[in-house]
């Protein structure tokens, strides 16, 4: 399925333009600032109105959206540096690589408010940190699923 097809003819070059506007008026109000400084402060604003669970879930959510998209979109992809990467993903949506280390635990640690977010309890991340290091596949009650796997060459 092509990404028109799924997204109901949008393209990559149609969703940027969606949001080019926004992008325009927040430089011309704020002209030393980048794109980045746009999204931080979104995310602050999801804090400020009391977005459910904040920013951090909208950015989390956000992301796991733009990744969602990223199969149907020929677009370039990040790569991250290490010979683990800690991966996330909502229902059935693709893996998204959030970190990626040589220490497979740095790469778990890395998930530890991700994991809070989607409500594993924060008085057991140390065990859930030890589970994702022995290579299980941990999954919240409502369907976020985490990993760190082994990169593959």
């Amino acid at each position: 399925m092509d990404g028109q097809a799924y997204f109901g003819g949008e393209t990559t070059t149609d969703r940027a333009n969606r949001a080019r506007p926004a992008l325009q008026l927040y430089t011309d109000a704020h002209p030393e600032t980048e794109l980045s400084d746009l999204i931080a402060d979104l995310l602050h604003l999801a804090d400020v109105d009391e977005y459910p669970d904040g920013g951090e879930a909208v950015a989390l959510a956000a992301m796991s959206a733009y990744q969602g998209e990223q199969p149907t979109w020929p677009t370039g992809h990040s790569e991250f540096a290490g010979a683990y990467l800690a991966q996330a993903r909502a229902g059935d949506k693709g893996w998204l690589t959030l970190a990626g280390d040589d220490d497979p635990r740095a790469a778990a640690e890395y998930m530890r408010r991700a994991m809070q977010i989607v409500g594993f309890r924060t008085s057991e991340m140390a065990g859930h940190v030890d589970d994702l290091v022995a290579g299980h596949v941990l999954t919240s009650d409502d369907g976020h699923v985490f990993r760190v796997v082994k990169r593959e060459n």
